[in-house]
């Protein structure tokens, strides 16, 4: 079994990380260690980040549709200046 480092900051950067290379949702997130997904994008969103959301019907891991579920998208700005300012925005 993998340990993850469920920190705050480790988990921020997860996310980060994940939305680089695609949208994710709240379950998306969530099964990939996020433990309180719209926490950790309302705080990456208060550091500079600019993360769109938008409402989907989203399918979990029983297999069960939720409707209006978060879709998280990193806005194409700061992919482009991450890829000049070292990797993030300052916290």
């Amino acid at each position: 079994m993998t340990s993850f480092d469920m920190s705050p900051a480790a988990q921020r950067a997860r996310v980060i990380s994940l939305l680089r290379a695609a949208a994710q949702t709240t379950y998306s997130l969530r099964a990939r260690g996020i433990s309180h997904p719209a926490m950790r994008v309302k705080e990456l969103v208060s550091a500079g980040y600019v993360i769109r959301s938008a409402r989907v019907t989203a399918v979990d891991s029983d297999g069960y549709a939720h409707k209006r579920v978060a879709l998280y998208s990193l806005d194409a700005a700061n992919l482009q200046a991450d890829l000049f300012d070292g990797g993030g925005n300052s916290e």
